[in-house]
């Protein structure tokens, strides 16, 4: 299957059934029903993460940290956000000790280290969006996605049709300078496109600000999930259905911009 294809096909299963969920959760207040799907995506995507560390050299206990994973993600439903983070920085000890006795222990304890980090800390933000009062955490959920869906699209189809400059050519060589500027200026399309903004002027410089943070914070996870890759020697991270790009492929952006959109708009627009 070809690249577009991948694309089209994930944009036609995951954003009307991830739109619907997170709406009628709101709806129906069953905010556990996004702690669920977040904890689906840490273990898959954490399955993945270990693929890559494990042709790195570097073998992690699966169960173990998929299981610690997993309840790290629920533990934001399940606790208040101080037990929370009691909990989850209290969890990045466990592989220094399980590993630091073992053969080439340093390494592989930082790796489960840098897992833990990388996939259920910064996804944890994504509820913190979520959860704010009312309606809204739907609607800067949505944003949010919004956002980062418009910059891979824009990034994807100007690279390809105007790409010339590479980017980053020793991570990933089908990244352009001319696929960051058209990824940035869907970004700020879509970041427009929400009804937060009321007296929409006196919002523009926030808009543009907000737009440039999650463009660059969505391309440095892209080009960190690639370094993975390549390290690894594989082309695409999905352990289900090889070729066919994993979960990390999809939300590598993702993740990386979710903790710059949550503090903007916590810190700066006191939003959430």
């Amino acid at each position: 299957m070809s690249e577009l294809g991948k694309r089209l096909l994930t944009s036609v299963i995951a954003i009307p059934s991830v739109t619907g969920l997170l709406f009628y959760a709101k709806r129906y207040e069953v905010d556990w029903a996004v702690g669920v799907l977040l904890v689906a995506i840490t273990i898959v995507a954490g399955a993945e993460y270990l693929g890559l560390l494990a042709k790195m050299g570097l073998p992690i206990e699966r169960w173990s940290f998929l299981a610690v994973a997993a309840f790290l993600e629920l533990s934001w439903v399940l606790l208040s956000p101080r037990n929370a983070r009691l909990a989850f920085f209290g969890a990045l000890l466990l592989p220094f000790l399980w590993y630091l006795p073992q053969k080439d222990g340093l390494r592989r304890a930082l790796g489960a280290v840098l897992g833990l980090l990388y996939i259920p800390y910064l996804l944890h933000f994504f509820y913190l969006i979520y959860r704010a009062p009312s309606y809204a955490g739907w609607v800067y959920a949505m944003h949010f996605l919004v956002m980062v869906w418009a910059y891979d699209a824009g990034a994807f189809f100007i690279g390809s049709r105007f790409g010339r400059r590479p980017l980053a050519p020793q991570i990933s060589p089908g990244k352009t300078v001319e696929g960051v500027i058209g990824g940035f200026l869907f970004a700020l399309i879509a970041a427009n496109l929400t009804p937060i903004w009321v007296n929409w002027p006196h919002w523009i410089p926030h808009i543009v600000m907000l737009a440039v943070l999650v463009s660059v914070a969505a391309q440095l996870g892209d080009l960190f999930e690639s370094k993975l890759k390549r390290l690894a020697g594989v082309k695409d991270s999905g352990i289900f259905f090889p070729g066919h790009g994993g979960v990390l492929d999809r939300i590598d952006g993702i993740l990386f911009a979710l903790p710059v959109f949550y503090l903007y708009f916590h810190h700066i627009l006191r939003f959430v």
